[in-house]
């Protein structure tokens, strides 16, 4: 597969700075035609989706509300890089603790993947995560979790509910099967 490409970033500029997202205006020129053009695009900083297994076998995922889709969605825990210097792990591991109370003590990298390309560069860095304490109190971080429900199923059972549409996010689909995929070789 050839991936060179005839187009070229001539500039970038900030349109409006959300935080962790910015609105960015790129322009840009194809090269074999000379053609100038702009796009918009959002600049995200990045995060971590994590799978805790526990040692029986369960999985820990989190019921939560997302405005973006004004409802409820089952997923997997997860969070933006948004501490300076931290790690993605030390990320894996805050987001356990704040959002279902879990501590692991191994992490294995299930992959990272471009969000939705069209219109963002936020990557989302999946982990399984291994060796997991029976969870904790959990240390909500945002009137979101507060209210979030924590549930403990089988790995079974997940790949149920991504049948089911239970599960229906793209990046909670990806670990939980790359999770099992990794589990049933291992």
């Amino acid at each position: 597969i050839n991936l060179m490409t005839t187009f070229k970033q001539t500039s970038r500029e900030v349109v409006n700075d959300l935080g962790f997202l910015k609105l960015m205006k790129n322009n840009l020129i194809e090269e074999t035609t000379n053609t100038e053009f702009d796009r918009y695009c959002l600049d995200h900083i990045g995060a971590c989706a994590v799978l805790p297994v526990m040692k029986n076998g369960d999985v820990v995922l989190i019921q939560q509300y997302r405005s973006a889709l004004n409802r409820e969605i089952v997923e997997v825990v997860a969070g933006k890089l948004d501490i300076e210097g931290e790690d993605l792990v030390e990320c894996c591991k805050r987001e356990l603790l704040e959002e279902v109370g879990v501590v692991a003590r191994k992490f294995i990298q299930l992959g990272s993947w471009e969000v939705s390309p069209g219109w963002t560069d936020e990557i989302e860095h999946g982990f399984l995560a291994l060796d997991c304490d029976e969870p904790v109190e959990t240390q909500p971080d945002g009137i979101e979790e507060k209210f979030s429900t924590v549930i403990r199923i089988s790995l079974d059972e997940a790949m149920n509910y991504i049948e089911q549409g239970i599960i229906s996010d793209a990046i909670s689909t990806l670990v939980i099967e790359r999770a099992y995929k990794y589990l049933a070789s291992n």
